[in-house]
């Protein structure tokens, strides 16, 4: 049996988090804050404090008892001395237990046996964190471009030394775990390690709940949901910036303007969008994307396949709408659009699930190279990599605010990354929603 099989035993998850810690990259306030921000939009509050805390477990002395005469610090639990067997065999071999564990949950959802599911999950989490932050592979890959931890060692791959870690395996002149460190946002390449990190844990929980699927495809869903791995419900389908000032937010068939001066929704709010928006009616009342256009005298709101003309000034729909998506936006998705936005440089973004289109106003078409991923273009949008639900920029251009579940991401225009500490919730922030 395998080192890391030995070690994925049950594990009492606030025992071991009051153990001693290392100072290894990342730190553990970076830990805990990638991994809620991976999974906020994924998993329910009380499982997302736990996989928080949980990921922080690959730098405790919490393999002193489950395996005594193990150094405590060993290279598969961070991937360093260029140990990416041991790493890889560590991750699979904790991911297994913690589908075990969680079958066993199941059957017996006692404390000890749901510490037993986050606290191999998060060997998993750790291992996967510090993969990005030990070794040389954000340097050698463009922004979100992704390991497959499961796999082959890539070629040319290697990780800093740490002299208290086992096994060492690195050729001689590979470069000090401290070199290529990346525990700060002072330290280089750091930004692009945690955003990584944050992609990789969620591929993490993919592979899990894969693999739970397959051991028991009969109960997956009823155990996933008792764990609480469960996206978040949707707070807002849609955000609309008007020429006004106002926003505003859509979902199911009603809408609430909101005043970013007061911060606040503005009083008689929720309304009905088909009888407040004179013509939505024809859509159903319930919007999937809208928009300003450019100089503000038209608004656009789409809906399954269709899509109608709102005219600003006259408060309504013009004549002749719904039309079709698919023959009168050339080249954009005819259906399924998550959200849209006019931004500030005149081009229109369409999201679409992990996709986004850029649409050109004026030549009626969607660039060349669309779609792309979200992920990489979009720096800081990590949390939210399978979709977004609304999207709006402010008046004054500075800002844009994307929404998905129950969360918020506040993007900065000119650096063209979100802020830092987001997601945060809606409901904390959004006065009314």
């Amino acid at each position: 049996m395998s080192t890391s099989a030995r070690l994925a035993r049950p594990i009492a998850l606030a025992a071991l988090l009051a153990l001693p810690t290392s100072t290894h990259a990342f730190t553990g306030d970076n830990h805990k804050d990638l991994t809620a921000a991976a999974f906020r939009v994924l998993a329910d509050p009380q499982t997302v404090a736990e996989l928080r805390a949980a990921s922080v477990i690959g730098d405790s002395k919490a393999y002193e008892p489950l395996a005594p005469g193990i150094p405590w610090y060993l290279s598969a639990a961070h991937f360093d001395n260029c140990a990416w067997s041991e790493g890889s065999t560590w991750i699979k071999d904790h991911r297994k237990a913690a589908v075990s564990a969680a079958i066993a949950y199941d059957a017996s959802p006692t404390a000890a046996l749901r510490a037993e599911v986050f606290g191999n999950f998060g060997f998993v989490l750790h291992a996967t964190e510090d993969f990005y932050a030990h070794s040389y592979w954000v340097e050698s890959h463009a922004w979100g471009a992704l390991a497959n931890l499961d796999g082959a060692e890539p070629a040319g791959w290697f990780s800093g030394t740490y002299p208290d870690d086992l096994p060492k395996k690195c050729p001689a002149g590979v470069p000090h775990h401290d070199v290529l460190n990346k525990d700060a946002a002072s330290r280089a390449g750091f930004d692009e390690a945690y955003a990584d990190a944050i992609l990789a844990v969620q591929d993490q929980l993919d592979r899990f709940v894969a693999e739970l699927r397959a051991a028991a495809p009969a109960r997956a869903d009823a155990i996933l949901a008792r764990l609480g791995l469960r996206r978040q419900v949707q707070v807002i389908s849609e955000a609309l910036a008007w020429p006004t000032g106002k926003v505003y937010f859509f979902q199911g068939g009603a809408y609430s303007r909101y005043d970013l001066v007061t911060d606040h929704v503005d009083p008689g709010y929720p309304r009905d969008t088909a009888t407040s928006w004179t013509g939505l009616g024809d859509l159903g009342g319930v919007i999937d994307a809208t928009l300003v256009a450019p100089g503000g005298a038209d608004a656009y709101f789409f809906r399954g396949m269709r899509y109608s003309r709102y005219d600003v000034a006259a408060d309504r729909v013009d004549d002749g709408y719904p039309l079709d998506i698919g023959t009168y936006w050339h080249g954009l998705w005819g259906s399924g659009l998550d959200a849209a936005v006019l931004w500030p440089d005149g081009k229109i973004y369409f999201f679409r699930g992990p996709l986004y289109e850029r649409y050109d106003f004026e030549d009626d078409q969607v660039d060349n190279g669309y779609p792309l991923p979200i992920v990489g273009p979009w720096r800081g949008l990590e949390p939210f990599s399978d979709g977004i639900d609304a999207v709006f920029v402010t008046p004054n251009g500075q800002k844009a605010y994307f929404f998905r579940g129950d969360y918020y991401i506040r993007y900065d225009v000119a650096l063209d990354r979100a802020d830092p500490g987001y997601p945060l919730r809606i409901e904390d922030y959004w006065h009314g929603l």
